[in-house]
């Protein structure tokens, strides 16, 4: 039961992210009320799995926890810097708080951190994406779903690149501009293929830094400990097989 419940959970914070992503489409006010069933989904998404946050300070970090916990906790701070924006800035579910200070720096910090949770989003589903893709049984399948998503993440590349994001990641410019004559439809679904876009990359990422883990952080102390630590289970491993097979 509470794994169907964590699954629903993950699934609406995905739905939610293309919605929040169109405030030109819905307007302030539907926006403000999607963002804080957003951020309330979040939070609830965290109660849920709150033994992630006992487990930061155990274990060894191999590259891909490394990269995992990185990319989990700007997440966090990020979710955290667009709410506390957003109530700067809202006319409508927070107005009776009557906060009238700080509306442009909220502005800019909201703009930042929508741009950039639209990146780590996708990028945390990415790293969870192995679940799901193991699913995908047959040979079909599996060509089919790699062709859809090469087609989408080529699409996403043009959005990307049309849709001047880079400008909002490093806040080159602090006002949305939103072409008009779009179709709402294909702006969602630019929106989409720039989630499979990143969804994608972090996902063959991960794939290899556990195919290759002494790519990260090679040169620092705690990657030369994880490497060497790596490379004495390697050997124990092997030495394991050959006396195995001595045995035999």
């Amino acid at each position: 039961m509470k794994r169907k419940i964590r699954v629903t959970v993950d699934i609406a914070l995905l739905l939610l992210l293309p919605v929040l992503m169109t405030e030109m489409l819905m307007g302030q006010q539907l926006h403000e009320w999607v963002g804080t069933v957003s951020f309330l989904v979040f939070v609830l998404h965290h109660i849920l799995n709150y033994r992630w946050w006992g487990t930061l300070a155990k274990g060894d970090y191999t590259p891909v926890r490394c990269l995992m916990t990185l990319l989990d906790l700007l997440l966090v701070a990020d979710i955290l810097a667009l709410m506390t924006s957003g109530i700067m800035m809202s006319g409508f579910v927070f107005d009776w708080l009557h906060i009238r200070g700080g509306m442009m720096i909220a502005r800019k910090l909201h703009l930042f951190a929508s741009y950039w949770s639209l990146i780590l989003m996708s990028a945390h589903v990415g790293l969870h994406a192995g679940i799901v893709v193991k699913r995908i049984k047959g040979a079909a399948a599996k060509w089919l779903t790699r062709i859809l998503t090469l087609g989408f993440s080529a699409y996403g590349i043009y959005a990307f690149v049309s849709q001047k994001i880079a400008n909002y990641l490093l806040v080159t410019t602090h006002f949305v501009l939103y072409d008009e004559t779009k179709p709402n439809a294909v702006f969602v679904l630019e929106t989409v293929a720039m989630i499979v876009l990143f969804a994608a990359v972090f996902y063959y990422l991960q794939k290899l830094l556990l195919t290759y883990p002494h790519l990260l952080l090679r040169q620092g102390r705690l990657g030369t400990r994880l490497c060497r630590r790596d490379d004495r289970e390697q050997h124990r491993g092997d030495d394991m097989r050959r006396s195995g097979q001595s045995s035999v």
